[in-house]
């Protein structure tokens, strides 16, 4: 029974991953990368800050909305979506990604 269990939530685990967008599998791809990384694949950010501890890349993508990416402990630890004001964009309104050359490597 206890197999059983373990091969059905294998199975759930592996079609909710199959069912994510390549938006979010490049998003999470970026996850754990290291700034020298990040720098290899999409070059250098066109603006650098500071948001409490966490050092934040942001990357322009499309017409108005940047990729942010945020930095802890030298790896990224978070990708945010935001509009030219800077507010972050609902779920269905995401920019086109800019890492996909970071997730063929």
């Amino acid at each position: 029974m206890r197999v059983l269990f373990v091969a059905l939530i294998s199975c759930l685990s592996m079609a909710a991953c199959s069912l994510q967008s390549p938006t979010s599998e490049a998003q999470s791809n970026l996850l754990g990368m290291t700034q020298k990384q990040i720098l290899s694949c999409l070059g250098a950010p066109t603006q650098k800050t500071t948001e409490g501890v966490a050092e934040v890349w942001s990357y322009p993508a499309g017409q108005s909305c940047f990729v942010k990416i945020y930095f802890a402990y030298g790896r990224a630890s978070h990708v945010n979506y935001v509009g030219s004001n800077g507010e972050p964009l609902s779920p269905g309104d995401e920019c086109p990604f800019v890492g996909e050359k970071c997730v063929m490597h």
